[in-house]
């Protein structure tokens, strides 16, 4: 089943659009969203998808399956499928130089009413060092259809959610919110290692994503203890000469 050409919208969605695959199959899928921010505000957005050997031997050849120019076009760099311990990944990853520009990436996730929404990077400079933070949600509830409109399911050859999830939890044997497992790593200056959610199918709430740290200036730390050097300075002075005069 070759996955088709996806039009601008849902560009991102030609990756997880394996996601579909993977459920029809009935397999295993791991979904892993990272975003990263650096000091100056630049930074990445990378989307994994892990299928098992079940769902990859399914699926078939990833290499002809996989059609990624709308990704490429909307500068998106797809890495061939590599094995990595029990799956096989297939990664997207889109850099930005600002802020802003990390917002528009993260919207092209699955659109602004799409299960992955709302997402913001702020980055404020202050006198003494820099605030940086990354918030959105992550809804799931919708179940995997969240993931199956129907321009996916044209692109697929079909509907690939219709009427088959009943099936497919029948011959696995388990929930198909058991079948898909989700990871959000958001990785920020000053904190010692990521920030990892995971959201799920099975959740009764969105999982609500908000990242805050701040990175000091160690030019603004030494001026702050210059500055209360001085003062210490001063106050001994002015104490010295405040006894003398007592003394008199």
């Amino acid at each position: 089943m070759p996955v088709a050409r996806l039009a601008p919208r849902r560009r991102l969605l030609g990756v997880l659009g394996l996601l579909a695959l993977a459920l029809v199959c009935g397999c295993q899928l791991d979904v892993a969203v990272d975003v990263r921010v650096n000091e100056d505000g630049s930074g990445s957005v990378t989307v994994g998808v892990g299928l098992d050997d079940a769902a990859v031997a399914r699926v078939g050849n990833l290499d002809r399956q996989l059609r990624v120019d709308d990704l490429a076009a909307a500068g998106w760099a797809v890495t061939a499928p590599i094995r990595e311990g029990d799956l096989t990944w297939v990664r997207a990853t889109k850099g930005f130089s600002t802020p802003d520009e990390a917002s528009v990436v993260l919207s092209e996730l699955t659109g602004s009413a799409g299960p992955f929404r709302d997402f913001e990077v702020r980055v404020d400079e202050g006198m003494f060092g820099t605030d940086y933070e990354v918030s959105g949600t992550v809804d799931l509830r919708d179940g995997p259809s969240a993931f199956g409109d129907e321009e996916l399911s044209v692109a697929l050859g079909g509907d690939p959610f219709g009427g088959t999830l009943e099936v497919i939890e029948r011959e696995e044997g388990r929930p198909i919110a058991e079948m898909v497992r989700f990871g959000v790593a958001i990785d920020v200056p000053g904190q010692a290692e990521p920030a990892v959610f995971t959201p799920g199918f099975a959740d009764a709430e969105p999982t609500q994503i908000d990242v805050s740290s701040s990175s000091g200036n160690p030019l603004s730390t030494v001026a702050i203890w210059s500055v209360i050097g001085i003062v210490v300075v001063v106050g001994v002075v002015v104490l010295r000469q405040g006894f003398r005069r007592v003394n008199r």
